[in-house]
């Protein structure tokens, strides 16, 4: 319709660009982090066949089912003339010159809320993206803690209806975070996670088509991050955990979890430095302790500094043929800031089912919930996850929910915001440098502030499950 055509111009004024950036800096970082020049098909283009803030190498293409908005962008962007293309149909997209090559990345930005069927549509963009690929789509948020259906039910439908249209029915697929993440976009497509904005108004939401021949969680630019960063052993990472505020909360959360019920055998996934297993061990000296790390260099470490401990190297994040010292072997389990890391969470899940004790093994888990950040995509997060969502994750891989729960309610939010307004300052001072007095006094008021932290909301996500 023309009058919500004339809507396009908007997105950059205020306050619809209160909205607008938000999706259009974290779709700028998707592409910076694709490469220097990747291909780019922008699906739904309106008049913005680019997104600002990419990689200047980048080359776009651009299509949408309207005929006038291909001819006000070929106007404004003369040289991608060759490169903008009208969609034939409204669940097809163009596939003739340059646009029969894959792409490495598929964006389509406030498109699949106009979408009938979302799942065919979104399946038929995954057939663009390369292997190693990604598509990426973006669309209003519509779960329990936006408020932006009360804005369209108010001030928005009021702006529509003064020119001459209705917001009711523009938006027939409507998605909140679980919804979106459980989109079904096609076979070869891995879900890398979905975050919201600052406002919570809209979404991003990414998957990844697996390389051929291998499996989801290999050949990733993900695990190539996480073993990048925690193969390079920094005294830095060891003062974070000594020292900073989150970890010494997620440690004394576990310590005090097991000492309600203490394990005969524990083993902690994801085990890194093993400072977790030491001070267990320091508090429970007769239990088992093992440890399962992805670094092989820094298992290596761990058995020269504790050599009463198993330790094993191996990849939690594909299905595994278990040693007999693993299988059937720990009444607990625990994964402590892991989940977040691996491609196939559910995998994971399984695998560290398989190494619980039938009957009374359980897992104690802590992982992140909220807005996946800067500082924490450069050190491998793929996704943050919901409580309801971790509490489907468990049941899908065999395990019986005992409490799913946030924490972290304000200060572990805040330090994490804060963290993220400088990312390269922050990971040079708390992540690889050893701590100086500077540090240490900002860890010693986090640790302070964050004994005022609730206990039933915030950005810090724990799981207790059982096997039966």
């Amino acid at each position: 319709m023309v009058a919500y055509f004339n809507n396009h111009p908007r997105r950059v004024r205020f306050p619809w660009s209160i909205y607008h950036r938000g999706i259009g800096r974290r779709l700028a970082a998707i592409l910076r982090a694709s490469g220097p020049a990747p291909r780019v098909l922008v699906v739904g283009c309106g008049l913005e066949p680019i997104i600002e803030g990419g990689p200047p190498g980048a080359t776009y293409f651009g299509c949408d089912v309207d005929p006038r908005a291909i001819d006000a962008c070929r106007e404004a962007f003369p040289e991608m003339s060759d490169r903008l293309a009208v969609c034939p149909s409204d669940d097809a997209l163009p596939d003739e010159g340059a646009f029969r090559e894959p792409f490495d990345v598929v964006i389509a930005k406030e498109v699949i809320e106009h979408v009938v069927a979302p799942a065919s549509w979104a399946q038929a963009l995954s057939t663009k993206v390369r292997p190693g690929g990604s598509l990426v789509l973006t669309t209003p948020n519509y779960g329990r803690f936006s408020t932006l259906p009360l804005l369209e039910a108010t001030i928005l439908e009021l702006v529509a209806r003064r020119d001459g249209y209705s917001r009711r029915d523009i938006h027939p697929s409507r998605f909140n975070p679980e919804s979106l993440a459980a989109l079904d976009t096609g076979p070869g497509m891995a879900l890398v996670g979905v975050e919201t904005t600052w406002t919570r108004w809209a979404m991003v939401g990414r998957w990844t088509r697996v390389r051929d021949g291998a499996p989801a969680s290999h050949g990733s630019g993900a695990e190539a991050t996480n073993r990048d960063y925690y193969a390079q052993l920094s005294t830095g990472r060891d003062d974070y955990w000594r020292k900073m505020a989150a970890p010494r909360f997620r440690v004394a959360t576990f310590l005090r979890l097991l000492s309600d019920d203490p394990p005969a055998s524990l083993v902690d996934l994801g085990c890194g430095n093993g400072l977790l297993l030491a001070e267990i061990r320091e508090r429970h000296p007769s239990m088992a302790l093992s440890g399962v790390d992805l670094s092989d260099a820094q298992i290596a470490a761990n058995r020269k500094a504790q050599p009463g401990l198993g330790w094993h190297a191996m990849d939690l994040d594909r299905p595994l043929a278990l040693a007999p010292e693993l299988r059937d072997r720990f009444e607990a389990v625990v994964a402590s800031e892991v989940i977040e890391h691996v491609r196939e969470p559910r995998t994971f899940l399984a695998n560290a089912l398989r190494m619980a004790t039938p009957g009374h093994g359980r897992l104690l888990l802590s992982t992140q919930s909220g807005q996946l950040r800067e500082t924490e995509r450069r050190v491998g997060h793929l996704r943050h996850f919901t409580a309801s969502a971790m509490r489907r994750l468990l049941i899908e891989a065999g395990w019986e929910p005992v409490r799913v729960w946030n924490s972290g309610f304000p200060f572990h939010d805040l330090s994490k915001w804060y963290a993220n307004r400088n990312p390269d300052a922050t990971m040079r001072r708390f992540g690889g440098e050893r701590y100086g007095l500077r540090e240490d006094l900002v860890c010693w008021g986090l640790r302070a502030a964050f004994r005022l932290n609730s206990d039933r909301r915030g950005a810090q996500l724990f799981a207790v499950a059982r096997r039966a």
